[in-house]
């Protein structure tokens, strides 16, 4: 019994099933099922498939024929083996010919005439008898033949002097693009062929036009009677969707070609046999199969041999992705509706009548398409009967199927929510057996053994609420899910766990704060002591100990456990701002006095003999990378980096390196870091050559006395064009820092040229910087130039009544010396990437899809400015970023243009370089790597979130301490730059203040241009929550629109270098993406303040702000830049996404 059901499932396979679901079917064009209006269902009952036989019955199915006369050469009798693509080609000339009503000779020449010996010359150019052909070359032979009939018949009517010519056939054209691309349908050629009275055309080889000219003297009433005895045109478009399998983008587009009137059906099949397509149920494809072998019969009685009453289906997944879509039209009005057919091809195309899920506020919303409104927005229903526009652009899912009811949507969204999430386990435990992606229509057939759109969507919405089992993946409009490895499972098992706890344990406190509120006096916690502390060391201690700074910040500065001005923020996330754990400092104070044993000891490169510069601000105290230059024997030059050797003195899982796993990165304030390690280990051992160093008689330099310390070093050459050349050496190393200098003193020594300066080898390596920028440059790496306000108070100030605070603009692109200290991060970065592409090693690779640019007209628009050049850096569109991400295998990074690139170069502040370091040195040694794939990608997951929580904390900081300096300087005025309008209509522009470098958004109720200068003057502010609000005093003094843009211009490019907060790393790959996010989140809060002024709500604000949307999207990547922005910044982008989008008032 067994054998038998596994037989019948590989003829299921490879045949298809040819069991009818309940599901409506569409058979070219009709459909098949009833609507039941009572509960919004549709069905397709016995009645109804009996009706449906009949149709599918009558089409004609052309299959193998053998003992038919002799074609040749060679001399052949049988088609089997290599003419289904053929035969799939006569069913559907068969299907024109029912439609067309063609004259019988061209109906049996398309018909039956491919095998007939006496026609065989029409095909000699595309088919060779014995030749296995594709949908390509079928589309080409068909054009060919109906052209050499039009020929014979326009011959045969000049020679019989017929005074009015005569309908000359079918027409056909093949849409296709003779450099093989994509076709470009051209809807007013193919009107001309249905008329009588033009010249028609065909295509005919290689893409190239056949023109037969028929006469043009006719009266436009002849022309007109010409053209309704035109038996119509057939448009053939020869597709390929896909490599190995259709892209999943076009499945539903696929379907819905079945369901046009028009469709005369779809050429196509599994690879290397070929199948006619002529309905669509569902997600599967209706099919009538060429390569059942039949002999030879004689019409008519041997009719029925060319009728199949058994319909099969396959699914659409399974098609192979070369293909040919045909179209009948008979009049220009047909041809218009197969030029809505042609939009319905493209990915994520819309009609009415489709279900769709779109993108809002990071949740997914079902809603049904009912009407276009304009060119780019639709008019939808969403689950609760509301009806409003929607840009195409904020689809995210198109559902299987079409004409779809209102009632649907509310069927599919509750099917939806009682949906058993608990499947998914089982599904991850199915499909973790083959660690790969699987599309949607994959995951609902193993979730439901199917997969029809209610299955689709309910599938849909479980895995988007899942954050256990599978991981998501959304790129180029399709969706992926590819199954967690068992570690990552188990640890989010364990963090859902956590987090149900944490629930429980909130639920349980509110409900014993309510009872403590209603009761008596005498019974609350404030009565007694002992009532007091039952309370703060019962299980409520750690709720009360994080409420306590938000509810009683005041009462705690008067009892001294806080600061006037310690940061809130950062507390609540529960990072302490100078202390770590005494364990921690415990484990760090045995590393210093016991260090454990080398495990690179054997290996450790002497390079003490190297010149070692280290280049910092003056403040730094966590020396994480250092530079030298050589030459080898041939006298080329090689760059070495130094990196810090953290890993040497750490062992993954150990006590240290789980809290710095935990912290993620080290955070920068204006009074100072908070290091991700313990600050005796972070400036001592970890530290380039940081045990003792003595002030030089010059400024702030510091000359480093002759200490060894452990180091990471890389050594590469450059190819002339500055691209990575060798990589020489890269491993564990022993360094000497000869010269710790500061950027300034590096950027005076530059300026004084070659020959002049102190130190040689720096200038060397400052040409060799510039040589590399210039490749990365030539191939396309992404500059974003923005300004950036410095904000710095001493630590001592924290507990003052009036701190002293200072706020400075941040000239970034103006130093060499962070130029070049940045070219050598980055050539390191990618000499890492590339050791891990050749090796195939697990690293957290950085990478960034390029940006999609918008028009150039677009771009053209925008009035010169400052504006205009912090928006497009060097002729980029900013808000057009994607989202950098990290990867366990090699990935492009758009902005930096490199092909891998993996960061390495500040571990002692970043865990992800720690990573990195671990699995490279283990790979040296030649042991086993301590992080797989799935551990490195679960270990920056969860860091990304620390990471973005973290970075809210520090915005929240700096906004503070900028509300701060105002609120110090209220009397004062400032030079506003007008960026751009924000929100025309509510007169609110983006303004920099020139003297500063803070951006924010005020009221302008005169109309102004991007460039022009505003003097500005604070009306509000509330420090405690970072909160400050500017007015227009008037418009100040400006030497014309066209000099102020000028000068804005000549700003910019003067802006240079890096800072990776206050201790300026002086690297690119700086995390700009993380900032960007805290820069909107700001600006939320600030533009909420904003409107509650004007008596606008912010949520009525959002719910229709195409420029918040743009912009929110379009942020760049944490790699595309060289600098990390001030909290504000992010308003340029969306000042000048909104005048891109409504344009700036007169």
């Amino acid at each position: 019994m067994s054998n038998v059901l596994g037989l019948k499932r590989l003829q299921e396979l490879i045949q298809g099933t040819c069991s009818l679901s309940e599901e409506p079917l569409w058979l070219l064009g009709l459909w098949y099922g009833l609507h039941d209006t009572a509960t919004g269902t549709d069905s397709l009952p016995a009645e109804m498939q009996q009706l449906l036989l009949e149709d599918f019955s009558s089409k004609f199915w052309f299959t193998y024929r053998k003992e038919f006369p002799p074609l040749g050469p060679p001399v052949l009798s049988s088609d089997v083996g290599w003419g289904c693509t053929i035969r799939s080609g006569q069913m559907m000339m068969a299907e024109v010919n029912s439609l067309a009503q063609v004259q019988r000779p061209m109906y049996l020449m398309c018909c039956f005439g491919l095998l007939d010996a006496s026609l065989s010359y029409l095909w000699s150019q595309w088919v060779v008898p014995g030749q296995w052909l594709g949908p390509w070359v079928l589309c080409k032979a068909l054009a060919a033949a109906a052209a050499a009939h039009q020929q014979q018949a326009q011959q045969q009517q000049q020679q019989q002097q017929q005074p009015q010519p005569q309908p000359l056939g079918l027409q056909v054209h093949v849409a296709c693009d003779p450099g093989g691309g994509a076709p470009a349908l051209q809807f007013n050629r193919l009107k001309e062929l249905l008329s009588g009275h033009h010249s028609s055309a065909v295509a005919g080889a290689g893409g190239q036009q056949e023109a037969c000219s028929s006469s043009s003297s006719s009266s436009d009433e002849e022309g007109q009677q010409q053209a309704q005895q035109q038996p119509g045109l057939l448009l053939l478009v020869p597709l390929t969707l896909g490599v190995g399998r259709v892209d999943e983008r076009y499945l539903p587009q696929l379907a819905a070609v079945l369901t046009f009137p028009q469709s005369v059906g779809i050429v196509g099949g599994r690879p290397g046999a070929s199948l006619y397509f002529l309905g669509a149920q569902g997600s599967s494809v209706l099919y009538l199969d060429p390569h059942e072998v039949q002999e030879v019969v004689e019409l008519p009685d041997g009719a029925a041999t060319y009728h199949c009453s058994t319909p099969r289906l396959m699914p659409l997944t399974s098609i192979d992705p070369s293909l040919a879509i045909g179209f009948y039209c008979s009049s220009a009005s047909e041809c218009q509706a197969v030029k809505a057919a042609d939009g319905a091809l493209q990915p994520g195309a819309l009609q009415p009548g489709l279900l769709i899920s779109y993108k809002k506020d990071d949740k997914h919303i079902l809603a049904l398409v009912e009407a276009p409104d304009g060119k780019k927005n639709w008019w939808i229903k969403d689950q609760r009967g509301r009806r409003f526009s929607l840009p195409a652009r904020t689809v995210s899912l198109v559902l299987p199927g079409s004409n779809y009811q209102p009632a649907d949507v509310q069927r599919f969204a509750e099917a939806a929510a009682a949906a058993d999430l608990s499947l998914l386990e089982i599904a991850w435990a199915v499909a973790a057996e083959e660690v790969r992606s699987y599309s949607l229509q994959e995951m609902a057939k193993l979730l439901y053994d199917e997969d029809a759109a209610l299955s689709q969507y309910i599938t849909f919405s479980m895995l988007l609420h899942d954050a256990i089992y599978f991981k998501q993946a959304y790129k180029g409009g399709v969706w992926s899910f590819e199954p967690r490895d068992a570690e990552a499972v188990e640890a989010a098992q364990a963090a859902a766990a956590a987090e149900a706890a944490a629930a429980a344990e909130r639920a349980a406190f509110l409900e014993a704060w309510s009872v403590a509120r209603t009761a008596a006096t005498k019974e609350r916690p404030s009565s007694t002591t002992a009532v007091q502390q039952a309370w703060k060391s019962g299980p409520h201690a750690e709720r009360l100990a994080s409420l306590m700074p938000d509810v009683a910040a005041g009462l705690l500065v008067e009892a001294g456990l806080l600061r006037r001005h310690d940061p809130l923020p950062l507390l609540r996330t529960g990072r302490s701002i100078s202390e770590f754990d005494p364990s921690l400092e415990a484990a760090a104070e045995v590393l210093l006095s016991a260090p454990p044993p080398d495990p690179d000891a054997s290996t450790r490169m002497d390079l003490t003999h190297l010149t070692v510069y280290t280049v910092d601000d003056a403040s730094t105290t966590e020396v994480d990378d250092g530079l030298s230059i050589t030459t080898n024997e041939a006298g080329a030059t090689l760059l070495w980096v130094h990196v810090a050797d953290p890993t040497r003195w750490l062992t993954p899982g150990d006590m240290l390196d789980v809290e710095a796993r935990t912290r993620s990165r080290s955070l920068y304030f204006p009074w100072g870091a908070v290091p991700m390690f313990p600050r005796s280990l972070a400036e001592g051992p970890f530290s380039l050559g940081s045990s003792s160093s003595s002030s030089s008689t010059s400024g702030s330099h510091h000359q480093q006395q002759q200490q060894e310390c452990c180091a990471f070093s890389v050594c590469a050459s450059l190819n002339d064009d500055g691209s990575l050349g060798e990589l020489v050496s890269l491993g564990p190393s022993t360094i000497v820092v000869q010269h710790r200098l500061t950027y300034d003193e590096v950027d005076a020594d530059l300026g004084l040229g070659p020959g002049m300066c102190r130190h040689e080898q720096l200038q060397a390596i400052y040409e060799a910087a510039r040589l590399r920028r210039a490749w990365r440059v030539s191939r396309g790496c992404i500059d974003i130039d923005l300004p950036e306000a410095q904000l710095k108070v001493e630590p001592d100030q924290l507990d003052a009544v009036r701190p002293a605070v200072s706020c400075t603009k941040l000239s970034q692109w103006e130093s060499a010396a962070r130029l070049m200290v940045a070219e050598m991060m980055i050539l390191a970065g990618e000499a890492v990437g590339s050791l891990g592409a050749a090796h195939d090693l697990p690293l957290p690779y950085r990478g960034q899809e390029a940006p999609q640019l918008p028009p150039q007209e677009a771009l053209d628009a925008l009035p010169e400015g400052r504006a205009k050049a912090m928006l497009c850096a060097g002729g980029r569109w900013l808000p057009c970023m994607t989202r950098s991400v990290i990867e366990t295998s090699p990935v492009r990074h758009a902005s930096l243009a490199l092909g891998a690139y993996v960061q390495v170069t500040s571990p002692i502040r970043r865990y992800s370089d720690i990573l990195a370091h671990f699995n490279l040195k283990a790979h040296l040694r030649g042991e086993a790597l301590p992080f797989s794939a799935a551990a490195i990608s679960a270990i920056t997951a969860a860091a990304g979130e620390s990471a973005r929580e973290l970075g809210r904390a520090e915005n929240d900081v700096t906004k503070y301490w900028a509300a701060e300096y105002l609120r110090q300087h209220r009397e004062q005025s400032w030079t506003g730059c007008v960026l751009g309008w924000f929100r025309p209509e509510m007169q609110l522009a983006a303004v920099t203040l020139q003297e500063l470098g803070l951006e924010s958004i005020v009221k302008v109720e005169f109309p102004v241009l991007p460039g022009d200068r505003l003097l500005l003057r604070l009306a509000d502010v509330d420090v405690s929550s970072g909160y400050y609000r500017l007015y227009v005093q008037e418009r100040a003094a400006s030497p014309g629109s066209s000099a102020a843009a000028e000068q804005l211009s000549e700003d910019l490019d003067a802006q240079a270098g890096d800072q990776e907060g206050p201790e300026g790393e002086g690297e690119l790959e700086d995390e700009l993406q993380d900032e960007v996010e805290r820069a909107l989140l700001s600006l939320e809060g600030e533009l909420e303040q904003e409107l509650q002024q004007q008596g606008t709500s912010a949520a009525e604000f959002d719910e229709d702000s195409d420029a918040l949307s743009v912009t929110s999207e379009a942020a760049g990547g944490e790699d595309a830049a060289a600098l990390k922005p001030s909290s504000s910044s992010s308003l340029a982008w969306r000042a000048v996404a909104a005048n891109c989008i409504t344009g700036s008032p007169a």
